[in-house]
């Protein structure tokens, strides 16, 4: 058993004998202290549900966020390739155009 846990033993205890519970009781029946240690371990896994509650409702929250920032990163770059495109497709208009204007005056 290590240091932290014969702390917490010992704390558990003081409380037991603070909530009205003597020596005398758990010599004469052992397993009140173990029904004293299930009450704290439900209350630790009550504080641990409500936890978990509050950050799966955090997850949602933030998930709707990002699924929103992977869609905007999507559509810009659908939008990116066709500006490129449309860029590419002027410059070879205006390339046709500039070619076609120099062989007309020449």
């Amino acid at each position: 058993m290590t240091e932290e846990h014969k702390r917490m033993l010992e704390n558990e205890m003081a409380e037991a004998v603070k909530s009205g519970f003597t020596g005398d009781h758990v010599e004469k029946d052992p397993l009140l202290i173990i029904l004293w240690r299930l009450n704290h371990q439900d209350r630790a896994l009550d504080s641990i549900k409500a936890d978990l509650t509050s950050h799966i409702a955090q997850n949602q929250a933030i998930q709707q966020s990002v699924d929103e920032l992977v869609a905007f990163w999507a559509g810009s770059k659908v939008a990116g390739r066709i500006m490129t495109w449309g860029v590419g497709i002027l410059a070879a208009a205006g390339a046709a155009y500039a070619s076609f204007k120099k062989d007309l005056f020449s």
